[in-house]
């Protein structure tokens, strides 16, 4: 079904699907540090009427939540500290595609939760809300697909925060995915899965959903696949399809904040 571009409950499920996440976002932001620590939310306050969907989204975009500003080419980044090796793991099995999501995922980002990141603490602390899990990379690829596909250009509000959430459970996955690097196949950091996301990632770009915050993740994301590709020798990797590590030396000798975002601005 998900194939089924014209089927209209498609196309009704799939805005109601991310209209839900929206409404939670809405939610954890309107009652602010009272409801963080809770396990649970208030339904009664969370139900929706679905014919009131364009309505809402139309309103709430005329009364924005975190920042929405547009990263001008002048706005650099400041450079983060450099990522910290591997930490010690409870869990030593492999992963793979559908990578194991944390365990108990609210308290499993614990690692990405203590980095020195204060540009999104916010907005990652409502987040980690949200879902009692982080998306897997298989997951996260269909949603920004998916999205791209059915998004209105003119819900500006509503389009960020959603892309500013899956790009949230990108981030955590890549940090963890750089965390555990060493149980990975090789082949995997350079393989189709990794080729299609940053695709992806471009045409977000492209069709300029993107702020400040959302800019920054993708600077963080594209540092950790560049820092997992730079622990490999390539001549030892087979079917190669993506290379980012090479391709970002070839203009730029040192990896910082600056360099990505010139990197992707290219």
């Amino acid at each position: 079904m998900i194939n089924d571009q014209n089927n209209e409950h498609v196309i009704d499920f799939v805005h109601f699907f991310f209209y839900s996440i929206y409404k939670r976002i809405q939610y954890l932001y309107s009652n602010g540090d009272n409801i963080l620590g809770r396990s649970s939310y208030d339904e009664s306050k969370m139900k929706m009427e679905n014919t009131k969907m364009e309505d809402n989204i139309e309103s709430d975009n005329n009364n924005t939540f975190g920042d929405n500003k547009i990263v001008g080419d002048d706005q650099f980044f400041q450079d983060n500290k450099p990522l910290e090796d591997n930490k010690p793991l409870e869990d030593n099995k492999s992963f793979g595609d559908n990578i194991k999501p944390f365990s108990n995922n609210v308290k499993a980002d614990k690692y990405f939760s203590y980095m020195s990141d204060t540009k999104n603490k916010k907005s990652n602390e409502i987040y980690k809300n949200v879902n009692n899990y982080i998306y897997n990379f298989k997951d996260i690829r269909l949603f920004i697909k998916i999205f791209l596909r059915y998004y209105k250009k003119e819900q500006e509000t509503f389009n960020l925060k959603i892309v500013d959430f899956i790009l949230y459970n990108s981030e955590v996955f890549f940090f963890n995915m750089w965390t555990n690097r060493r149980y990975y196949q090789r082949h995997y950091f350079f393989g189709k899965e990794i080729h299609e996301f940053l695709h992806l990632l471009k045409e977000l770009i492209q069709n300029k959903l993107y702020n400040s915050n959302i800019m920054y993740r993708c600077v963080n994301i594209l540092k950790y696949i560049i820092k997992m590709q730079s622990t490999f020798n390539i001549e030892d990797i087979p079917n190669v399809h993506c290379n980012l590590y090479s391709n970002f030396f070839l203009h730029f000798d040192k990896i910082n904040d600056i360099n990505v975002w010139k990197y992707i601005r290219k």
